[in-house]
């Protein structure tokens, strides 16, 4: 269900309908796809998709001053994950990680409006900007696709 008018997010960055990126696991460089369909109203986001693990929704928050976003995104009938990301212009990127598990079941996460066609190739710098803007002075290893 989309959002009244009066309620539709006007930032470019919160683009309200089909989404699509992926996410990379910890033991793998491997680009795991995910398709979203997205509503963001008034700094709450919410919708639903699918990858390899199942179907999911996703509910949570951003914010358009700061491009800061967090959402739960929980597969049905199994467990969820969290999701902090920030919003760029062509995109949302960050890290999402599995409650209650190791530090070590986290990684990095690139999604972005489905209207926008293939951004995969965007990712490996938008990646090393945002790791670079986490921990500045580390140097990040690049990054390659299985």
């Amino acid at each position: 269900m989309l959002p009244a008018d009066d309620q539709h997010e006007y930032d470019d960055r919160f683009v309200t309908g089909e989404w699509k990126g992926f996410f990379m696991q910890p033991d793998s460089r491997h680009r795991y796809a995910m398709d979203l369909v997205l509503e963001f109203a008034e700094g709450i986001v919410s919708g639903f998709g699918d990858d390899r693990v199942g179907k999911f929704t996703i509910h949570g928050t951003y914010d358009t001053e700061t491009g800061q976003c967090l959402w739960l995104k929980q597969y049905v009938g199994q467990h969820g994950v969290d999701y902090a990301g920030q919003a760029r212009q062509r995109g949302i990127i960050g890290q999402w990680q599995i409650p209650g598990l190791p530090a070590f079941w986290t990684g990095p996460f690139f999604i972005w409006p489905r209207a926008y066609g293939d951004l995969d190739a965007e990712f490996e710098r938008a990646f090393l900007e945002y790791e670079l803007e986490l921990s500045p002075g580390v140097a990040t290893p690049e990054l390659v696709e299985a």
